[in-house]
C-alpha cells in the first residue's frame, strides 16, 4: 500500500520505512475499540429494577402470545433458537424449533412442530416484546455443560450398572472380587451424581415477562433493549 508523499516525507523524518509503519498503522486500526456500541437485551425485575444481561448466542426459549380464534379453548407457542442482537427494536434469534400447540372446546388436543436447523438458509426471526409471556434463558456456557453433564451422568450409570460387574469377575477362576465392584461403583456413582448435579445447575431459568398495562408482581421481569 503506498503512503501520501507527505506522508512519506514525516515518515523519514522520523527514521521508519513506510513498509514498517503501515505495519504499525494496520496492528493500530485492528486493536483500536469500535467507537459504535450494539444494542442488547436486558431483563429488569419489575419490583426491584435488579438487572440480569442476555448474551448474545444464549439459547431461548419463548412462550409468545397466539392470536385468539373460535372454537379454541388455548392457544400455545414455544419458539427456541439462538439470541441475536436487536433488530427493529424486537427479540431477534436464530430459530431452532417452533411448537404450537392448540386445545379445542370440543377436548381434542393437536400441536405443530417445526424443526429449522436443518435450513440451509435459517435467518434471524424476529419477535415483538410486548408478545412474550415467559423466557426460559441458558448463557452458552451453561449450555455447553448442560449437554456434557447428562453424557456424564448416563456414563457413569452405565459404568456401574455393566461395566463394574462385568470388571470385577475373575475370568480365570470365575470368582468375584467384591472389593474392585465397590471401588469401580463408587467412583462411577460419584461421576454420575455430579453429573445430574451439574445439569440440574446449569438448566435454563425461566423468566415470567411483565404484559404491558399490567401491575407489576414480585416474580416478573422486564425485558428492556438497551445500548
Amino acid at each position: 500500500m503506498l503512503l501520501p508523499s507527505s506522508a512519506n516525507l514525516w515518515l523519514q523524518c522520523l527514521g521508519l520505512p513506510a513498509r514498517l509503519a503501515m505495519y504499525f498503522l494496520w496492528a493500530a486500526a485492528a486493536f483500536s475499540p469500535a467507537t459504535g456500541s450494539a444494542q442488547s437485551f436486558q431483563l429488569e425485575h419489575a419490583l426491584s429494577g435488579k438487572a440480569k444481561l442476555l448474551k448474545p448466542g444464549s439459547s431461548l426459549q419463548l412462550e409468545l402470545d397466539m392470536p385468539a380464534s373460535q372454537m379454541m379453548a388455548e392457544c400455545r407457542r414455544l419458539l427456541t433458537g439462538e439470541l441475536m442482537a436487536p433488530e427493529k427494536g424486537m427479540l431477534q434469534l436464530l430459530p431452532e424449533r417452533e411448537r404450537k400447540s392448540y386445545l379445542l372446546d370440543n377436548g381434542l388436543y393437536k400441536f405443530d412442530e417445526t424443526a429449522y436447523e436443518g435450513f440451509s438458509l435459517r435467518t434471524g426471526m424476529r419477535v415483538p416484546l410486548e408478545d412474550i409471556h415467559t423466557l426460559a434463558y441458558q448463557p452458552p456456557l451453561k449450555g455447553r455443560l448442560h449437554r456434557a453433564s447428562r453424557w456424564a451422568a448416563g456414563l457413569g450409570l452405565l459404568s456401574t450398572l455393566v461395566v463394574a460387574p462385568l470388571g470385577s469377575i475373575n475370568y480365570t477362576d470365575g470368582t468375584f472380587n467384591s472389593g474392585r465392584y465397590l471401588r469401580i461403583a463408587g467412583y462411577s456413582l460419584a461421576a454420575s451424581g455430579l453429573g445430574i448435579a451439574v445439569h440440574l445447575g446449569t438448566a435454563p431459568r425461566k423468566f415470567a415477562i411483565e404484559q404491558p398495562g399490567s401491575a407489576p408482581e414480585q416474580n416478573q421481569w422486564r425485558l428492556k433493549i438497551i445500548n
